[in-house]
């Protein structure tokens, strides 16, 4: 079964900002050109690394954001390097960069100018705050823009610093508002024959994750702030248990199961009491710390699994706390075959890699093969695109452009 993007070209000039972009399109069935400097990509000098030492070809990092692309090296400050990226950008159907805006059009390679060969090219710029505007020249971090995207107003402690999230979160977010705005800029030209520019602001694409900080603002003029291991209310928290830690969200008409629950094993009799039927009498403060002490009382006898199963059948909202060695024995992930070993030769093994987040029915997502070594390529792009001999390709190699 092909990918949903089986078919459609993208050249990948993204750094950190756009991986996850492409690594997204990649899934999903595209032919994706990563466009590397030819020193390599600076992802592939990030750790941890499969052996003992640093080497190119062998980071975690790269290999997790480069799965099912092909890897190129092009010189772009060259004029050879931007002659050669326009003919490419001419035989593509999608062209992703995060350059820093206006660099590309000072190359005489931006959007306006590949359009006018290639008047079918969707192109996709990621940029910290967009491509105009007051802060379009700002430079940035991923913590800067959670920051300025308003998440970190609500992560932390009430009495301490705000707390940045891990992982190049807006870095991510912006990829993935990036991935699904390409693919309607493709089904739109799918309509009318054209391409367009998406352009994508990582601020605007992090400010989302306030989640209902924005609504609560809109309707009511009610600015959240963070509140920490505070609750919002009973029942909603992570309490510890045997080996390691449950959580709780009690959502719903499931306040007669839970203190069934507890009834069970002599605890929470209070709780059961008329009064703490009434939801405000429950999230009162005081009610909130007696709930807190009784609860965790209760999930200390247990395991995560016990509880987490126990829960399934009484229909009451609760989850594991899951450590990342807990995920490969997950057994809604091993059903799902949600991690997938990808052979890596050079390696002399497969590896184990998580699969696509999504999954369509009739044109499904799928790891077809390894993240590509450095200019691995090159002569299949340069060849199969443009035409050049493998005496042309090698001579290009042999000056740096390639």
């Amino acid at each position: 079964m092909k990918g949903a993007l089986e078919g459609v070209r993208v050249l990948d000039l993204t750094g950190f900002l756009g991986m996850y972009c492409t690594k997204l399109l990649a899934l999903a069935g595209a032919e994706v050109i990563k466009v590397e400097p030819p020193t390599g990509d600076p992802g592939r000098s990030i750790g941890p690394f499969f052996g003992e030492t640093p080497h190119p070809n062998e980071s975690l990092f790269f290999f997790h954001f480069h799965l099912n692309k092909k890897s190129i090296t092009l010189d772009l400050g060259t004029p050879e390097g931007v002659a050669l990226f326009k003919r490419l950008a001419d035989r593509v159907d999608v062209v992703v960069e995060s350059f820093a805006p206006g660099f590309l059009s000072r190359l005489d390679a931006g959007y306006e100018a590949l359009k006018r060969s290639n008047p079918r090219l969707v192109y996709t710029a990621i940029t910290p705050f967009g491509q105009e505007g007051p802060r379009a020249h700002w430079k940035a971090s991923d913590l800067t823009l959670q920051a300025m995207g308003g998440v970190l107003t609500l992560n932390g402690e009430m009495a301490g610093p705000p707390v940045g999230l891990g992982a190049l979160q807006a870095y991510h977010a912006g990829g993935a508002y990036a991935a699904a705005a390409t693919g309607v800029a493709l089904y739109y030209r799918g309509l009318i024959g054209e391409g367009q520019m998406v352009d994508v602001s990582i601020q605007e694409c992090v400010a989302p994750g306030q989640q209902e900080a924005l609504p609560s603002y809109q309707t009511w003029e009610r600015v959240k702030t963070r509140r920490g291991s505070q609750k919002a209310s009973l029942g909603f928290g992570i309490y510890p248990c045997k080996d390691g830690y449950i959580f709780l969200q009690l959502i719903g008409d499931v306040w007669g199961a839970l203190t069934a629950w507890l009834g069970e094993h002599a605890l929470g009799e209070e709780l059961a009491e008329e009064a703490w039927s009434d939801p405000e009498f429950r999230n009162k403060p005081e009610s909130t710390q007696r709930f807190d002490v009784v609860f965790a009382d209760f999930t200390a006898r247990f395991t995560r699994e016990e509880l987490f199963l126990e829960s399934l059948r009484r229909r009451i909202p609760m989850a594991p706390v899951q450590h990342a060695q807990d995920l490969l024995a997950d057994p809604q992930l091993q059903f799902r075959q949600f991690f997938v070993p990808v052979s890596f030769p050079e390696l002399g093994q497969e590896v184990l890699c998580p699969g696509p987040p999504f999954r369509f029915s009739e044109t499904p997502a799928a790891l077809r093969q390894r993240a590509p070594l450095l200019a691995e390529h090159n002569g299949e792009v340069y060849k199969g695109l443009l035409g050049l001999t493998r005496e042309d390709v090698a001579a290009l190699r042999s000056t740096g452009i390639i």
